[in-house]
């Protein structure tokens, strides 16, 4: 019979674990919480810029080399200017074309007329810079749902350069 001077008897905190997860499973149950919480913790980056979708808000700043930006952040196919005076001359590809094939999207805001990004098609008619004093139009694109190889306008801005 224990007396009160008996050291007490330890309890097996290992019990519960071997009564419900038997051998080694305990271990895969382990191991396998330690990298879902590793995994959860990993900062996977910033998320991808998404395809602008309407609307789109353009701003242009005029100059000898306008800045044309757009909101929200998003990425565009292509980029037309034009000379949208009634009585311009008229430009077979206007004034300025910038891209990627229609159905990707490569344009980020902010671009610099002229300067084009790295792997981008340009285009250039009429003349560079932009004339003073005409109406100079842009147009942003993106490719268009589901008709391959087109693509869509999604903002156009009218500015006097």
């Amino acid at each position: 019979m224990p007396s009160h001077m008996d050291p007490p008897i330890p309890k097996d905190t290992g019990l519960f674990m071997r009564q419900w997860f038997p051998g080694s499973s305990r271990w895969l149950i382990l191991i396998g919480a330690a990298v879902v919480l590793w995994a959860c913790s990993e900062d996977s980056g910033p998320a991808p810029i998404p395809v602008c979708a309407a609307p789109v808000t353009l701003q242009v700043t005029p100059g000898s080399a306008p800045t044309i930006s757009w909101t929200p952040t998003c990425r565009a196919s292509r980029l037309l200017i034009v000379n949208a005076d009634p009585g311009a001359i008229p430009c077979l590809i206007g004034f300025w074309f910038v891209g990627f094939a229609p159905d990707s999207a490569g344009l980020l805001s902010p671009l610099v007329y002229p300067q084009a990004p790295a792997g981008a098609t340009v285009n250039t008619g009429c003349q560079i810079p932009l004339p003073i004093g005409d109406s100079i139009r842009v147009t942003l694109f993106v490719p268009a749902p589901q008709l391959p190889d087109t693509v869509a306008a999604v903002a156009v801005q009218t500015f006097t350069q």
